[in-house]
């Protein structure tokens, strides 16, 4: 939960997220994990140990939607929006700005009118703020929300997606240090996802993970029926997009499965999760075999019942979701066979049923 609370205290919006990065370079270099970055700013911190391992590249996204200054005028801000802000909610709402040097807040402005939006979504491109405070242009905003509460076995925050899930990353990789586990990870932190997955697809384009790599996407996903709190982790079958890769889907299920039938208390569930895409379709439509992942989050994108509210995600469920992180990272090795099975298994049902399949193709009706 420290680890949690950190991670979220951080300030950041589509193109700033210089502080998650500030931060989660200066965990890799305590624990003497290897860390690089792309030429698009994706960081990269491996983890590699042990000689019969299979890679596995777990992703996160340190972005959240917000805003960022495009012009001031006296007290008058423009804003541009990044990502999955709702014009009729965010009029009368307070922002509170952050520079890319200092992640202390340097002000609080009120949102007075949608200057120009998408009128099919709702999505705000520019919205006007009053401001009493400096700002300059370059700087961003985030909801004016507490970044960390925890109360009765829920944590809320202004930007639980997907902060949480690099926290959980980050916990995964600590885990995995401290009990010196035989395991191969790439801790794949990303950037801009809210606007697209352009991160994401930078990472694809320079190959910063390896083309035979599985790629697991973390995500704090909006709650569905099938996919609810306080019912544990939830494997992504795929998003509003499609299907993930199968193979990997199913040895996902396989892990989880195996943890819940060894331990009663460690709950998951499978679902479809078309409430929105996530970066495993940008993932395999760059020929990755990528699957997912998520935890079920309430207030999706601050979007509560009575206006901008806190997201927030049960504790338990977040625990469950780094144990599961760390078994799979464990037991990757184990992936191919399995992978291997399920095609022996298709082709042994063509075996068996061959003749008879070609006896009875060519009967005239």
């Amino acid at each position: 939960m420290e680890l949690l609370r950190s991670v979220l205290s951080l300030p950041t919006a589509p193109f700033h997220e210089h502080h998650v990065t500030a931060f989660v370079r200066q965990f890799a270099r305590e624990r003497g994990l290897s860390v690089t970055t792309d030429e698009f700013g994706n960081l990269i911190v491996r983890y590699r140990r042990g000689s019969k391992v299979k890679p596995v590249a777990l992703v996160a996204h340190m972005d959240h939607p917000g805003f960022e200054v495009a012009a001031v005028k006296g007290s008058a801000v423009t804003l541009l929006a990044l990502g999955d802000t709702r014009g009729e909610q965010a009029v009368g709402m307070h922002v509170r700005f952050f520079s890319d040097a200092d992640p202390a807040p340097r002000g609080v402005g009120v949102i007075q009118a949608v200057k120009d939006s998408d009128p099919q979504s709702g999505r705000n491109r520019q919205v006007i703020a009053s401001v009493h405070s400096p700002v300059a242009v370059g700087d961003f905003a985030m909801w004016d929300l507490a970044p960390f509460r925890y109360h009765s076995d829920y944590v809320y925050s202004r930007a639980i997606d997907d902060l949480a899930g690099c926290a959980a990353l980050l916990s995964t990789l600590d885990a995995l240090t401290r009990s010196r586990a035989d395991a191969d990870v790439y801790g794949v932190f990303t950037r801009a996802e809210e606007v697209g997955f352009v991160g994401a697809t930078g990472l694809t384009q320079v190959e910063g993970v390896p083309k035979d790599v599985p790629i697991i996407s973390i995500e704090m996903s909006k709650a569905l029926p099938g996919a609810e709190q306080r019912k544990g982790v939830v494997v992504r079958l795929g998003d509003r997009a499609g299907l993930f890769e199968p193979t990997l889907t199913d040895f996902l299920l396989k892990i989880a499965r195996e943890m819940s039938a060894h331990d009663s208390a460690f709950k998951f569930q499978a679902r479809l999760m078309d409430g929105g895409t996530c970066e495993a379709t940008a993932f395999n439509v760059a020929g990755y075999a990528a699957s997912g992942v998520c935890l079920p989050l309430g207030n999706y994108h601050n979007q509560g019942a009575q206006g901008i509210a806190p997201e927030f995600i049960h504790a338990d469920d977040y625990r469950m979701l780094v144990r599961f992180l760390m078994t799979l990272a464990e037991n990757m090795h184990k992936f191919d066979r399995a992978a291997a099975h399920i095609k022996s298994r298709v082709l042994e049902h063509f075996r068996c049923h061959r003749d008879k399949l070609l006896a009875t193709g060519t009967r005239r009706r």
